[in-house]
């Protein structure tokens, strides 16, 4: 919890250069925190409770993503709620807090490509980090000089 203090709690507002204090949402993460606690043990306790015995007799796990996606009625369910609140994303939230998620998915995205190059090629490959660092000062560049967008610089940084 205390972590989050200085993200959750503490907010710069950089149009009138005043410094907001947003107690309320510490109250919400520890209660987030308390709530999300008990439904970890939960998960747990249920995937002990997911195994399976093989012909040898020793029992196997059946990880808790395994049996989500082989069961039906739980995954078209979540795939539907999760594409739901992708969609209307950007229009219940602030488009500060749409910019964050962007960020934040591109530097998942890029973690996750890096995660394929390192660990199944097994190559410590720099150049796909080049190749990202090169994209983003090309729109830092076309950004600064010209005023484009960023979706309207992202096909020729990637190019």
């Amino acid at each position: 919890m205390f972590l989050t203090f200085p993200i959750m709690v503490i907010r710069v507002n950089t149009v009138e250069n005043v410094v907001e204090w947003r107690w309320n949402n510490m109250l919400l993460i520890g209660i987030g925190s308390f709530f999300l606690s008990f439904v970890w043990r939960y998960f747990i306790k249920r995937q002990d409770q997911g195994t399976k015995k093989t012909d040898i007799g020793e029992t196997e796990k059946t990880p808790l993503i395994q049996r989500i996606l082989k069961e039906r009625k739980i995954f078209i369910p979540t795939l539907i709620i999760i594409s739901v609140f992708a969609l209307i994303f950007p229009f219940i939230f602030s488009l500060y807090q749409t910019n964050i998620m962007i960020t934040g998915l591109i530097y998942v995205m890029l973690g996750l490509g890096l995660n394929i190059v390192v660990g199944l090629a097994g190559l410590l490959d720099l150049g796909y980090v080049a190749f990202y660092a090169v994209g983003a000062y090309s729109y830092a560049l076309l950004n600064y000089h010209f005023g484009l967008g960023f979706w309207a610089v992202l096909p020729i940084g990637a190019g």
